[in-house]
């Protein structure tokens, strides 16, 4: 089935990522099989099915992580990587317990 889909994309092995393509913020997005999570709001859903008439806003494209992927992260402000110190990177979990970027060590850094 993913073959034939040239609109989402994997970023990585954990990632999927389907860009909005039109002014409506509406589309088709295609789960593979497996359980996936929501990047923006945590929802989980089960994949080998098509979600229909996504609408989300332009500011956050859909993107959907595989459950149990276990992503290193930079929680930290920096103004160019010389300043990171990697001690400090934290692995955010994506499991049942993720409840979306504002819930996450991220929601204190990437503005919304």
């Amino acid at each position: 089935m993913c073959w034939h889909i040239d609109d989402q994309y994997y970023f990585g092995n954990d990632f999927l990522v389907a860009p909005i393509m039109n002014d409506d913020g509406v589309r088709d997005i295609y789960l593979p099989a497996g359980k996936w999570i929501d990047f923006w709001t945590g929802e989980m859903l089960e994949g080998t099915r098509w979600l229909k008439d996504v609408k989300i806003s332009l500011e956050h494209m859909p993107v959907y992580v595989r459950l149990g992927a276990q992503v290193p992260v930079y929680p930290h402000r920096v103004q160019c990587t010389d300043e990171m110190d990697l001690n400090k990177a934290k692995i955010v979990i994506f499991d049942d317990k993720y409840q979306g970027l504002r819930s996450s060590i991220l929601g204190t850094v990437v503005s919304l």
